[in-house]
């Protein structure tokens, strides 16, 4: 069926972004490009918080909960790519087991092409290869390169560190099968949302130097940590009349890293980890960064900790690109077809593959 939106919504988002610094970080803002207003939610994710807000819950986790959040039907999408995509995959040694490898192919593909590693988010709990195949698949046909999707395990059955195991395999993998798979090892990027990005950053500081030719974060998980004194609902102003959906949208996640506590690591202590927690990395690791775009959402609690972690890239001497989709929420690479923010992140990524 293709998008559910006009198509030059895209184009708005494009064209009509501006540079903003905020508190000494560069920050691209990407406009709500339907309307026009400051501090408002996008249409699309107002109506689908006003329908969620009907069949929400404040029921802490159970195996009951974490069952109905992996099986829940999955969120519309729509096929963004218009050409052939040879979707496939493998399965891989990780350790003392195996995880499968989802890879798209685009035709025509040229050899020693770029490559993309993408790392899924759920919080470590949930998530699955339908829920990104749309715009995965459209990535790989815009930019020409091998798309590659780990399945790694999942807590509370595989705790930390098992996904980090797992998705370090896959990197290993595809480095060192680089020439099999028609890829440049020099031109393997990598990315990641949300709890992927988290993977993400475990996998660039636990590779060898300078592997990655550059890193994409979408609303990244980089502080499980204790909530920073400084944090306030002030940090994310909306309209009066939408502001408690926005406050709302806001603490979908605030409480979660309980629910990592109880079912990723065996305590809040681990949680600082720097393969969780990036940010409590050292200086000296985190100079060795790759060149990082780094993506966050307007009504997102991760996002004042996802330009935090850019600033101090950044002041380290790590090319940092930061880019803020105002109106949208946590989660939104999810809907392909159906956002065009969606659309415009996968473009974006495209583009960071194109240039490596």
């Amino acid at each position: 069926m293709g998008r559910t939106y006009p198509g030059d919504l895209v184009d708005v988002l494009q064209r009509d972004c501006k540079t903003v610094e905020v508190d000494g970080l560069p920050i691209l803002m990407k406009p709500v490009p339907d309307d026009p207003r400051d501090h408002v939610l996008d249409p699309r994710v107002l109506a689908n918080a006003t329908k969620a807000s009907s069949a929400s819950s404040s029921a802490p986790p159970s195996w009951a909960s974490l069952l109905a959040v992996r099986h829940r039907p999955l969120k519309a999408d729509e096929r963004l790519a218009t050409s052939d995509v040879e979707f496939s995959e493998r399965l891989i040694d990780a350790g003392d087991h195996k995880i499968n490898l989802f890879m798209w192919d685009p035709a025509g593909r040229k050899d020693s092409s770029a490559a993309l590693l993408y790392i899924h988010g759920g919080g470590f709990t949930a998530g699955n290869v339908l829920q990104y195949r749309r715009a995965l698949e459209f990535i790989a046909e815009q930019a020409g390169a091998l798309v590659v999707f780990p399945d790694y395990r999942l807590a509370p059955e595989a705790p930390f560190p098992g996904p980090v195991d797992d998705c370090m395999a896959c990197c290993r993998y595809l480095f060192d099968h680089a020439e099999e798979l028609a890829i440049d090892a020099d031109k393997v990027v990598i990315a990641g949302d949300s709890a992927g990005g988290s993977l993400a950053n475990a996998c660039i500081q636990l590779m060898p130097e300078k592997s990655f030719a550059a890193a994409v974060e979408l609303y990244p998980l980089v502080d499980a940590g204790l909530e920073d004194p400084a944090w306030g609902y002030d940090l994310y102003p909306a309209i009066p009349e939408q502001a408690d959906v926005a406050r709302g949208r806001v603490d979908r996640l605030r409480g979660s890293f309980d629910v990592l506590a109880t079912m990723y690591t065996r305590d809040r202590d681990e949680l600082l980890d720097p393969r969780i927690s990036a940010s409590k990395a050292s200086d000296d690791v985190l100079a060795e960064f790759p060149p990082v775009t780094l993506i966050t959402a307007e009504y997102d609690y991760l996002r004042v900790q996802g330009e935090q972690f850019a600033r101090r890239l950044l002041s380290l001497g790590v090319p940092v690109r930061a880019i803020r989709y105002e109106g949208c929420d946590h989660g939104f690479f999810e809907w392909p077809g159906v956002r065009p923010q969606t659309e415009d992140v996968a473009l974006v990524i495209s583009d960071v593959l194109s240039d490596v």
